[in-house]
C-alpha cells in the first residue's frame, strides 16, 4: 500500500502539471524543426522584391501543411487587422504572434531577423536564408546524435518501464521464500534445542538468534518496502535522465516522463511479484510443512 501510494502520489503530481503543458511543449517542438524551411521560404520570397506582409502571405501558402504555418497566419492577421508593423505583429505584448510559442530560439531569430530588416529588405532576406541553413545543418546533427544514442535510449527505457521493476518483483517473492524457510527453521532448531542438553551446540547457535526460536532481522513486508522505494527511485532517476538525453533541460518532458515511467512500472512490478510467488511461494510452503 505505501509503495503504490507513493508512486501513485508522484504520478498524479506530474500528469497534472504536465499533460496539458505537454502539447504545447510538443507544438514547440515540431515548430523549431519547421523553422528552417519557414525561414527558407520567407527568405526567397523577399529576395524577390516583395513587401513583408506579401511574403507571409505567400510563405503561409508554401506551407499551409506544416505546423509553423499557424505563426506567420497570426502574424499576418495582426498586420492586417491591427496596422501593425512585422515587429508589433510579432512581439506585442497583448497579440504578439511570439508569445503564441514560448519558444527561446524562434524568438532569438526572429528578434535577430528583425534587427536585420531595419538595415534592408534584402540584408533581412539574405539573413533568414543563412539562418535557414545553420538551423537545417543543425537538425541534421540532431537527427545524428539522436540515431546514436538510440540504442542507449531505448535499453533505458526497457530498464525503467520493465526490466527494473520485473526484477523487483521476483527479488522480492525470493525474499519471502527465503526468510520463510528461516522463519520456520529457526523455530524447528529452537524446539530441538529446547529438548537438547548438548551445551557446545547451543552456544554455537547462539550467534544466529532466528536459530533459538527467534524471527530474521527484516520482515518480508519491511523487505518489500525497501526493495519497492528502490524501483521509484530507479524509474524517477531514469525518466530525468532520459528527458535530459532527449530534450535537455526540460521540465515539463521530465515530469511527463516520471509519470509515464512509474505508471507502467508499478504495474509491472505487481504482476512480477503476484504471479512469481504464485509459482514459487505456494510450493516452498509445501516443502515446508513436514519440516515444521
Amino acid at each position: 500500500i505505501l509503495i503504490f501510494g507513493a508512486t501513485i502520489s508522484i504520478s498524479v503530481y506530474c500528469f497534472l502539471d504536465s499533460f496539458q503543458k505537454i502539447k504545447v511543449r510538443n507544438d514547440i517542438e515540431k515548430i523549431e524543426d519547421e523553422f528552417s524551411v519557414a525561414l527558407f521560404q520567407l527568405g526567397n520570397v523577399l529576395a524577390s522584391g516583395a513587401p513583408i506582409e506579401l511574403a507571409i502571405d505567400r510563405a503561409r501558402e508554401n506551407l499551409k501543411n506544416l505546423k509553423i504555418a499557424e505563426l506567420f497566419e497570426i502574424t499576418s492577421m495582426n498586420m492586417k487587422k491591427f496596422g501593425y508593423t512585422f515587429e508589433q505583429a510579432l512581439f506585442d505584448k497583448e497579440v504578439g504572434a511570439i508569445w503564441y510559442y514560448p519558444s527561446s530560439l524562434i524568438r532569438s531569430i526572429m528578434q535577430t531577423i528583425i534587427e536585420s530588416s531595419e538595415k534592408s529588405i534584402k540584408t533581412a532576406a539574405d539573413s533568414m536564408l543563412v539562418v535557414s541553413r545553420y538551423l537545417k545543418n543543425v537538425h541534421d546533427v540532431k537527427e545524428e546524435i539522436d540515431e546514436i544514442l538510440g540504442e542507449t535510449v531505448s535499453s533505458m527505457k526497457f530498464l525503467a518501464m520493465f526490466l527494473a521493476p520485473m526484477v523487483a518483483g521476483v527479488t522480492v517473492t525470493m525474499a519471502v521464500v527465503i526468510l520463510q524457510i528461516l522463519t520456520n527453521l529457526g523455530a524447528t532448531l529452537g524446539s530441538v534445542m529446547a529438548s537438547s542438553s548438548s551445551t557446545s551446540m547451543a552456544s554455537g547457535l547462539l550467534f544466529v538468534p532466528w536459530a533459538m526460536g527467534g524471527t530474521p532481522p527484516i520482515s518480508p513486508a519491511g523487505f518489500q518496502l525497501i526493495v519497492g522505494i528502490y524501483m521509484v527511485e530507479i524509474g524517477v532517476l531514469l525518466s530525468v535522465f532520459l528527458n535530459t538525453i532527449k530534450y535537455g533541460e526540460d521540465a515539463v518532458g521530465k515530469r511527463h516522463m516520471v509519470w509515464s515511467t512509474l505508471i507502467f512500472g508499478i504495474i509491472v512490478y505487481a504482476i512480477s511479484l503476484l504471479v512469481s510467488y504464485s509459482m514459487f511461494g505456494n510450493s516452498i510452503a509445501s516443502l515446508l510443512t513436514p519440516v515444521t
